[in-house]
C-alpha cells in the first residue's frame, strides 16, 4: 500500500555487482530520505553511486542488502513483474541518452508512452501536445529525433516521462550530453515539474546545476556524505 511520508527512503542500502571476492560495491550502506513534492539533486562524481540509486528508486534493480521504500511501497525484494507494473503507474524516468524511438515523431514518442502505460486512447494526442508545449516543442511535434538537437531530444524525453502523470520523476544525468544553455533549460523544466505537485530527483556531477534543487544529497564512493 502507498501512503503519506517521504517519497523515497533508503535504509542501509548496499548494492554489489558481481559475486565473491570480485564483487564491486556501487552503494555502501546508503541511507537517505527524499521529501515529497521537492526537487532533489543527487550530486557526485562518476562512480559515486548516483545512477545505481536512481535505478533502485525506479525499481529497475533491487539492493543486495537494505530497504528501499518509494511512495509508501517497499520495492526491495519485490518480483520483477510487480516492479514493472508499479513503475508503469508511478514512475517517470529520463535517461542520459534520450532513448527516443527513431522511427517515431516527437508527438508519437510521447503518445507511445501513454499507450504503454495503458492510458485511455481518448485524449492521448491532446495530452502529448500539452506536454510538448510545456517543454517548448509543440511546434516540432512532427519532427523525428534525428531532426532535433540534443537539447530538444532530451526535452522530448522529459515530456515522454511525464506522459502518464507520474507522482515521481527520476532523471539520471539528464544534462550530461547538452551544452550549458540546454542544461539550464532542462533543470528549469525539472523545477517546473516539481512545482506542479510531483517529486523530482535528478543525478548530476555539476555543483552549479545541483544548487538549483531544493535539497542536495551528496554521494562519494557509494556513501551518502551530506544530505
Amino acid at each position: 500500500m502507498g501512503g503519506a511520508g517521504p517519497a523515497i527512503v533508503f535504509e542501509d542500502v548496499w548494492k554489489l555487482y558481481g559475486s565473491g571476492p570480485a564483487a564491486s560495491p556501487a552503494l555502501r550502506g546508503a541511507s537517505l530520505e527524499v521529501e515529497s513534492g521537492t526537487l532533489t539533486a543527487l550530486l557526485g562524481p562518476s562512480g559515486s553511486g548516483k545512477t545505481t540509486a536512481i535505478f533502485l528508486a525506479a525499481g529497475l534493480d533491487v539492493p543486495t542488502r537494505g530497504r528501499v521504500v518509494v511512495l509508501g511501497w517497499e520495492v526491495s525484494g519485490r518480483s520483477e513483474g510487480w516492479r514493472r507494473r508499479w513503475r508503469r503507474e508511478n514512475i517517470g524516468i529520463v535517461f542520459q541518452f534520450f532513448h527516443l524511438v527513431p522511427t517515431l515523431t516527437a508527438l508519437e514518442n510521447v503518445v507511445l508512452a501513454m499507450e504503454i502505460a495503458g492510458r485511455p486512447r481518448r485524449g492521448r494526442v491532446e495530452r502529448a501536445l500539452e506536454l510538448l508545449e510545456f517543454v517548448g516543442l509543440r511546434g516540432k511535434a512532427d519532427r523525428y529525433p534525428q531532426e532535433l538537437s540534443g537539447g530538444e531530444q532530451q526535452r522530448v524525453a522529459l515530456a515522454r516521462a511525464l506522459a502518464h502523470d507520474p507522482p515521481l520523476l527520476l532523471a539520471d544525468e539528464p544534462t550530461a550530453n547538452l551544452d550549458y544553455a540546454n542544461k539550464l533549460r532542462v533543470v528549469e523544466l525539472l523545477r517546473e515539474a516539481a512545482g506542479r505537485g510531483r517529486t523530482v530527483v535528478f543525478a548530476t556531477h555539476d555543483e552549479k546545476l545541483a544548487s538549483a534543487a531544493d535539497r542536495v544529497i551528496r554521494l562519494v564512493d557509494g556513501r551518502v556524505v551530506e544530505a
